[in-house]
C-alpha cells in the first residue's frame, strides 16, 4: 500500500500552517518541556519521512484474561531531540493543522505492522487515537475508509478513541460521526472518561461502543467508595446500552481485582504490559 504522508488533501483544512515555531506539550507528570520548540518544518518533515512510529498497548478481558485488543501509540522519531512521546508533540501537530495527516501516518504504519491475516489469527482489534475535529470530518472518514479497505482489514477490527478533555463539547456532531462509524462496523470509544464527563447524560447518548475509565479514577477505586461506585453504576449503564468498559492504567493487582469486582470489562496498562512493538505483542501473547 502507498500512501502519501502529510500531503494528502483529503485531511487537510483542519486549521493554518505556517513557519512560526510551535511549543511542545509538557511532558508527562514533570512540567517540563523540550528546548528548542518544535518547529512546523520539523512536524511536515516527520510526516513526510515516515518519521512516525507506532508501539501497541494491549487490552485483555478481566473475566478470564483473554487478550483482545491494542492501542495504537504513536511516537515521533527527532533527528536532534530523539523519540518523543505523544505528550511532546501532538498537540503541536494539532496547532499546525496536521491532525489529519499524523492521523493518517498512525493508520497506515500501524494497519502495514499488522495484516488481516494477524489480527484474525490472534483475534484482535486495532484502537487509534482520533481528535475531534478528525472524528467529525466527512472528509477523514472517507479516507479512513480509503486506507482500511486498501490494507484489507475488516472495520470491526478497528476501534476509533476520541481523544478529548472534554469529548461532549460537541454531542450532536459526534453522535453523526458515531452514527456514521458505527454503520460502517467501526467501534468508537471515549477516552479517559473521568468523574466529570462519567456524570454528563449524553455520555449514553452519543453512541459510543466503549467507554475507557481514566486511570485516575482506576488507582482510587479501591480507596475511594465514591469513584467505585461511580464505576459500578457505569458499568451496570454501559452493559445495558451494550456498550463496555476499559480500565485504563491498571497498574498492580489490586487495581484489577477492583476493575473486576466493579463489573469492569476489560483492562489495560503496566500490569499486562507497556506499549511494545509489533514484533514483540507475538512473544507477549504466548507469554500472557
Amino acid at each position: 500500500m502507498t500512501i502519501s504522508l502529510g500531503q494528502s488533501a483529503a485531511w487537510q483544512g483542519l486549521g493554518p500552517v505556517d513557519a512560526a515555531p510551535l511549543q511542545s506539550a509538557p511532558a508527562d507528570g514533570t512540567g517540563a518541556v523540550f528546548s528548542p520548540a518544535l518547529q512546523v518544518g520539523d512536524l511536515r518533515l516527520a510526516l513526510d519521512e515516515n518519521r512516525i512510529h507506532t508501539l501497541y498497548q494491549p487490552i485483555v478481558r478481566l473475566a478470564d484474561r483473554r487478550p483482545v485488543g491494542l492501542e495504537v501509540l504513536a511516537r515521533l522519531h527527532h533527528p536532534r531531540l530523539g523519540t518523543l512521546a505523544p505528550g511532546r508533540f501532538v498537540q503541536s501537530m494539532e496547532t499546525a493543522g496536521l491532525a489529519g495527516d499524523l492521523t493518517e501516518a498512525v493508520l497506515v504504519a500501524a494497519l502495514a505492522d499488522w495484516p488481516p491475516e494477524r489480527l484474525r489469527e490472534l483475534d484482535l482489534t486495532l484502537a487509534f487515537n482520533f481528535p475531534p475535529e478528525v472524528l467529525i470530518s466527512d472528509a477523514a472518514l472517507t479516507r479512513l475508509e480509503t486506507v482500511r479497505t486498501a490494507a484489507g482489514v475488516s472495520a470491526n477490527r478497528i476501534v476509533i478513541e476520541l481523544t478529548e478533555e472534554d469529548p461532549l463539547a460537541d454531542p450532536a456532531a459526534l453522535s453523526r460521526a458515531a452514527g456514521r462509524l458505527r454503520a460502517l462496523g467501526y467501534g468508537i470509544a471515549a477516552d479517559d472518561v473521568s468523574r466529570e464527563v462519567a456524570h454528563n447524560p449524553a455520555l449514553f447518548q452519543v453512541g459510543f461502543t466503549v467507554l475507557k475509565l481514566d486511570k485516575a479514577l482506576v488507582q482510587n477505586a479501591a480507596d475511594d467508595p465514591a469513584i467505585a461506585e461511580l464505576i459500578r453504576r457505569l458499568s451496570h449503564d454501559a452493559r445495558a446500552a451494550g456498550m463496555s468498559v476499559t480500565a485504563e492504567g491498571v497498574e498492580n493487582e489490586e487495581q484489577w481485582a477492583a476493575m473486576h469486582a466493579l463489573a469492569v470489562d476489560l483492562g489495560q496498562g503496566y500490569l499486562i504490559s507497556p506499549p511494545v512493538s509489533a514484533a514483540a505483542i507475538r512473544g507477549w501473547h504466548r507469554a500472557w
